[in-house]
């Protein structure tokens, strides 16, 4: 099995992102630093269960960061060291720290045959584009451009225009806060996992991410986790295998590494996989609270319930048996 997933504002944290609980209680680690300065960090909690997580199934980091920019989170070359990384929004993938010449061949072919030239491209921006609300641009890898934007100043109205413009050409526009993206359309992360579970043979697979760029990936697994913060959450997402958090901020990269720990011992424990929750799930769909779960745990008819960790998995049956049916299904029966 593989769990590939973004890193920013999905595993690893800004200060200023943790959204850290007022008692200030989440023991957290750097990970990532710039010229002396601190970058990044990932709660200890997260760390012990990706470490967890990455003796048993395949882990994938996947990043819109560069190779450079991915090589600087120290974490992932030191400690958790993944076989596999996709970096620069799935335009490279790296093995064992080295360009997989194949996916590189074949994402070059596809752009060239796809899409209007970066050149020819760049140039139509510069249309709209001025030293007001552009304050930089940037490429990456030399496969994708971005620009830092002053978002007062943004014409809104321009860049609509624009990016539908660049749907006609090939080209993804697309804005992640002060940053502005364009992604010719074969580079997406979806697509790098999906050749990825190919050449593994792995086709059960979890992912987690936050933003747009992150739902192609999503789409690729089984069972996919967007953090409560993450941007997705203002999109109206209808495909049922794909989950928020309960927790924000850093926590919520905990919670996401549980859930996925969870299912995954509970599938090979030949749990029904349809009938199986997580401890957080179950909590949410019963509305109990964690101390109510475990202190019922011995109530539960043999094979419903697991522990793993510090958490569990449980079936709908067990759940229904010690807590009866949720509030929820019981309003829904009494309205029909």
């Amino acid at each position: 099995m593989i769990f590939a997933s973004d890193l920013d504002r999905t595993l690893i944290y800004s200060k200023k992102s943790m959204a850290l609980p007022n008692d200030q209680s989440v023991k957290y680690r750097l990970v990532e630093t710039l010229d002396g300065k601190e970058i990044s960090y990932m709660s200890e909690e997260a760390i012990s269960l990706l470490s967890d997580l990455n003796k048993e199934l395949t882990f994938i980091p996947v990043t819109t960061r560069t190779i450079e920019q991915f090589k600087r989170i120290k974490i992932f070359q030191n400690e958790i060291c993944p076989t596999f990384a996709v970096t620069t929004n799935g335009a490279s993938i790296l093995e064992d720290g080295k360009l997989d010449e194949e996916w590189q061949t074949k994402i070059i072919k596809d752009v060239t045959d796809n899409c209007l030239t970066s050149y020819d491209f760049l140039n139509e921006f510069q249309q709209i584009a001025n030293d007001e609300w552009v304050l930089s641009n940037k490429m990456a890898d030399n496969i994708f451009s971005y620009c830092i934007l002053d978002e007062a100043k943004i014409p809104e109205k321009e860049l609509h225009t624009f990016g539908e413009w660049g749907k006609s050409q090939g080209w993804t526009v697309s804005r992640q806060g002060r940053k502005l993206y364009f992604i010719p359309h074969p580079v997406n992360k979806g697509a790098a996992l999906q050749y990825l579970k190919e050449k593994l043979n792995h086709p059960y697979t979890f992912a987690a991410g936050d933003s747009y760029l992150d739902y192609s990936l999503l789409l690729q697994a089984h069972r996919s986790f967007i953090p409560q913060h993450g941007q997705l959450m203002s999109q109206l997402i209808e495909e049922s295998h794909i989950k928020p958090t309960i927790q924000k901020g850093i926590l919520a990269s905990e919670e996401m590494l549980q859930n996925v720990l969870d299912y995954y011992f509970g599938s090979t424990l030949n749990l029904n996989d349809s009938n199986l929750l997580s401890a957080v799930e179950a909590c949410k769909m019963w509305s109990i609270d964690s101390s109510t779960l475990r202190k019922r745990v011995k109530d539960f008819p043999e094979g419903t319930i697991r522990k793993f960790g510090n958490s569990y998995v449980v079936t709908k049956q067990g759940m229904e048996t010690v807590f009866g049916v949720p509030e929820s299904n019981q309003k829904t029966s009494l309205s029909t």
